[in-house]
């Protein structure tokens, strides 16, 4: 049976790039997080969204630490992270034209980037992901949900 994880917002960046912030986020991820992870047996992460902090910039210290203990862990895991465009990856408030996650992500072969809405099935079980719902993508993702017949969106 596969396992799966959900992560809610993670907001890499918060509190203005604070360092104390960073050390928090990897004593986590290092010791509770990741650890969980290998011991359960986990497949894939499903990242909710606002994976980091800012719409208009993100911080080359907060982008670096983030990678460090965070990004290059699922592939050095060998797990799958999913993650779906939330507002605060987005530089336009109503468009999904440019994102963090795809612009400093691609570099990881276990991540995915969810920008459309997508079903995603683990053992038979669909998981419909929805990304940011704005005027860009908004009949797209209305009609997508109406359509799904997944118990988990």
């Amino acid at each position: 049976m596969s396992k799966i994880v959900f992560l809610g917002d993670t907001h890499f960046g918060c509190r203005g790039d604070s360092q104390h912030f960073h050390e928090f986020f990897d004593r986590f991820y290092t010791d509770i997080f990741f650890p969980y992870i290998v011991e359960n047996n986990v497949e894939c992460v499903i990242q909710l969204g606002d994976i980091f902090d800012r719409r208009k910039y993100t911080n080359h210290y907060s982008l670096d630490e983030a990678k460090r203990y965070f990004f290059s862990r699922f592939s050095e895991l060998n797990v799958k992270l999913i993650t779906l465009l939330g507002n605060h990856d987005l530089f336009y408030k109503e468009s999904l034209s440019i994102s963090s996650s795809e612009l400093f992500l691609k570099q990881f072969d276990s991540v995915k980037v969810i920008r459309n809405p997508e079903k995603v099935s683990f053992d038979g079980t669909d998981i419909s992901i929805i990304p940011w719902i704005c005027k860009e993508n908004q009949k797209e993702c209305t009609s997508f949900i109406k359509k799904s017949k997944s118990p988990i969106c």
